[in-house]
């Protein structure tokens, strides 16, 4: 039995007009958000407006199927989710919509260009907090960088001098620690909160039922990233209304 065959379409190109890299990057984004590299090809490049052909072998359709149905769901998993808010990205950047089908069906519409925007917000410095595992110590200036990563799956660099540097590594690919600084962030004209920076003063090693704790208190927080809520109350309550961060 034949697979399944997928055509992401590009309405602000064609082939003849849409750069070599710029197919590229979209090409391994479309792989990314598909999964399963073994079993996934790419087909060809169809005429008129952009249109890559992938096809997926049998015994994969339906985990790819699987992924897809996920990809613009909020509680997708991360590489679910970042291939997917990429590509809208790109195609926004390139004034362009998107859509992604599966013989007649839609299987799912990129906005692009028609995404709503939101008046970008900042950028601002907020106290902070971290909770994760340090993964990374280094630096070869006065500074240092610490690379922390939440039970998200996320990657966080966190600027920390150098003395604070020679702490954390006592805890590289150990416990997990939560480290305490100034955050600065933006909101996109896509409604989205972006952490540009974060300075690391100080932490502590956190016990288990700490973790735990703190990741059932997020996940508990209704986040109105779309309701224009005011920045400052909104991470007052992911810091549980206290004035600390959580």
């Amino acid at each position: 039995m034949t697979g399944e065959e997928y055509e992401f379409q590009i309405d602000a190109f064609t082939p003849a007009t849409i750069p070599m890299a710029r197919l590229a990057q979209y090409l391994a984004e479309l792989a990314a958000l598909l999964g399963q590299p073994e079993r996934v090809h790419f087909d060809k490049l169809k005429k008129g407006s952009v249109r890559l052909l992938a096809r997926v072998e049998h015994e994969a359709v339906p985990k790819v199927r699987m992924r897809l149905q996920d990809a613009g769901d909020p509680e997708a998993p991360e590489d679910v989710r970042r291939p997917y808010k990429k590509i809208d990205e790109m195609l926004r950047s390139d004034n362009a919509v998107g859509k992604l089908r599966r013989g007649t069906s839609n299987v799912i519409r990129f906005p692009g260009r028609d995404a709503k925007r939101n008046p970008r917000m900042g950028p601002f410095t907020e106290p902070a907090e971290i909770d994760g595992k340090i993964v990374r110590v280094g630096g070869t200036d006065e500074t240092a960088h610490a690379l922390i990563e939440p039970a998200d799956g996320s990657v966080i660099s966190a600027e920390c001098s150098r003395e604070l540097a020679v702490q954390l590594a006592r805890f590289l690919y150990g416990a997990p620690v939560r480290v305490v600084g100034n955050a600065r962030w933006e909101r996109t004209d896509a409604g989205e909160w972006k952490l540009l920076s974060f300075r690391a003063k100080e932490f502590r090693e956190l016990r288990a039922d700490d973790l735990a704790t703190s990741i059932a208190r997020l996940r508990r927080i209704e986040m109105p990233w779309e309701s224009g809520s005011d920045p400052t109350e909104l991470l007052q309550r992911v810091r549980g209304g206290s004035g600390e961060a959580h």
